[in-house]
């Protein structure tokens, strides 16, 4: 799909729980931007722990959180 227009941002949203890895910077809904640090479950019921910038630590389901990833 073409890049979503976050203002500055340009994002993309996952079409393969593969490409939420460890580093990727990522923009939620709520929570606006951060970085996955860890990943664990299977991918149908993949749990993310990610450092957002202004909330901190969040444990986040993928399958809830319309995650987009930020591209470089």
């Amino acid at each position: 799909p073409p890049p979503a227009d976050s203002g500055e941002l340009r994002t993309v949203v996952p079409e393969d729980p593969a490409e939420l890895v460890p580093g990727a910077r990522v923009l939620h809904p709520k929570f606006g931007l951060g970085t996955i640090q860890q990943r664990s479950g299977s991918p149908a019921n993949l749990k993310l722990q990610i450092q957002f910038d202004q909330h901190g630590w969040k444990s986040i389901l993928m399958r809830y959180a319309r995650l987009e990833i930020v591209l470089p």
